[in-house]
């Protein structure tokens, strides 16, 4: 059992301000187009390009936006005197995790500048922080009675049946999910599992390799479920956490609190190796949990990944490209069983209907190949 990667997995951030009136009128048509097409639309605003979804977010945010696969989400509101709260951003999961929380923060601040977005002083409210141990664990069962939590939290667990060789059938644990959301959390998952099933989530292989090489751990096949089984701590640390727990509101009280956050965490949520004491609170704590702490204990908020831009970038549009490529076998297959052209040669009827289907559709191709050029701008 050996750790292969560990790094900020979440951010979520508000801003006290509000946005242009030129930008916001950017995205209002965005989001008009976006309604009548019921598609995103493609803008460009001070240098930075996003995608305008035809809804909003929660909390009363009636614009959603998206940098892409290295950006985050972002969510605007209309500029209101009664309410300075009117932007608030979410951070993909690459991006924390190649950056490190004060990357993404530069990366924020570049893009608030950017789009011309008048802030308040000291405008920071932080709202979450993940952060995210990856273990090398063949053989590892995932037991939802280890959890020992404190006396307040909640647990859920999820439960994956699988066929065990001749042995039937037998309930697996996938992930157990312990703590509540707006507080401290803890969720254990089979990350493999996950990226496998996921085509966009591969280019974790890509990054499980590089850090593997750093640790001096040699390669592994990642499709092999024994060999290849990595389990996934994420420990979360939500706004009330932050607030009421820990007094975490700007950059500087973060880098002051991070280690003790988490620390805290994987305190109140511990998984442990059940022994004959029937007080649990006593159990020790599993060889899972010591690895898990061990990455908290060096936890740094500039913490970087080892890959860069372009390689995550090329990894990502290979894995949608390869997505889009299922969808169209899948969809191929079944209009040649649902004509029943040419039984002996499907594969070949296929193609020739697909050839044929794009001739005589010629201008509607060439529409959605336009728009489809703008949704995939961010893989460029």
């Amino acid at each position: 059992m050996r750790t292969i990667y560990s790094g900020f997995d979440n951010l979520d951030v508000s801003y006290k301000g509000h946005i242009s009136d030129a930008f916001l009128a950017k995205l209002e048509d965005a989001k008009a187009r976006a309604i009548e097409v019921r598609s995103e639309i493609l803008i460009e605003h001070g240098g930075i390009r996003m995608h305008v979804a035809e809804s909003g977010g929660a909390g009363g945010y009636p614009f959603r936006c998206d940098t892409g696969p290295l950006g985050g989400t972002w969510f605007f509101r209309r500029p209101n005197p009664k309410d300075p709260w009117t932007i608030r951003f979410s951070a993909k999961s690459l991006t924390v995790s190649q950056f490190g929380v004060d990357g993404t923060r530069a990366q924020i601040e570049d893009t608030l500048h950017a789009l011309g977005c008048m802030l308040h002083p000291n405008p920071e409210s932080i709202g979450r922080v993940d952060f995210a141990v990856d273990i090398l664990a063949p053989g590892f069962e995932l037991q939802p009675d280890n959890f020992v939590l404190h006396a307040r939290m909640g647990r859920s667990d999820h439960a994956e049946v699988d066929t065990i060789q001749s042995h039937g059938r037998s309930g697996r644990y996938t992930s157990v999910t312990a703590g509540t959301k707006n507080r401290r959390q803890v969720i254990v998952y089979d990350k493999r599992l996950e990226v496998t099933n996921k085509p966009l989530k591969a280019p974790w292989f890509k990054i499980w390799e590089v850090e593997m090489t750093r640790r001096g751990i040699k390669p592994l096949n990642f499709k092999d479920r024994h060999e290849g089984a990595v389990w996934r701590v994420e420990a979360r640390a939500g706004k009330q956490c932050l607030k009421d727990q820990h007094d975490v509101t700007s950059w500087s009280d973060l880098h002051r609190e991070i280690k003790t956050i988490f620390e805290t965490v994987l305190d109140k949520i511990r998984y442990t190796h059940p022994n004959a004491d029937t007080n649990r609170s006593r159990w020790p704590e599993h060889r899972f949990w010591d690895l898990a702490r061990a990455e908290v204990s060096r936890i740094e908020l500039d913490r970087t990944g080892l890959l860069d831009q372009e390689r995550i970038l090329e990894a990502s549009r290979v894995a949608q490209a390869e997505l889009l490529r299922q969808q169209l076998v899948g969809l191929a297959a079944s209009e040649a069983a649902l004509t029943a052209r040419n039984d002996d040669d499907p594969a070949r009827a296929a193609v020739e209907t697909l050839q044929e289907t794009i001739r005589s559709n010629g201008e509607q191709f060439r529409e959605s190949f336009e728009r489809a050029k703008g949704r995939y701008a961010h893989f460029k």
